[in-house]
């Protein structure tokens, strides 16, 4: 599929964001990213690398601004579908799992947060 977007205007989102996030200024960072993501989407659709990522990104920042439920709202479905299309031990997938165990400690789920907590740490020792 052809994006009708040019890619340096996604990469320029891209490292706008994150360089947003490192300057702590999460908020724009969310913003970016969701431009980015909601391109992404539209172009290639739910299952793609990108798409995934740009996912994983838009949990993590929200987590950092205690966004738990927007985090958790990208978070999970970017790991269940890392998981299935990257494989769990892809470091994509394994990222994504750390940041729900971080949503899930941030918003009081620490039962939820152990279960995959034990999860991370089978993949760990199986390397």
């Amino acid at each position: 599929m052809r994006c009708k977007y040019n890619r340096d205007y996604l990469n320029i989102l891209s490292v706008y964001s994150d360089y947003c996030f490192a300057d702590h200024q999460t908020k724009y960072a969310i913003k970016h990213e969701e431009e980015r993501y909601d391109i992404l989407r539209k172009t290639y659709g739910e299952d793609h690398k990108e798409t995934l990522d740009s996912m994983y990104k838009l949990a993590k920042f929200n987590t950092r601004y205690q966004n738990y439920g927007e985090a958790l709202r990208y978070g999970l479905p970017a790991y269940e579908k890392q998981r299935e299309i990257l494989g769990e031990d892809n470091p994509s997938t394994i990222e994504s799992l750390k940041c729900l165990i971080e949503i899930y400690n941030g918003m009081g789920e620490k039962e939820t947060a152990r279960k995959f907590e034990e999860e991370l740490s089978k993949l760990m020792a199986e390397k």
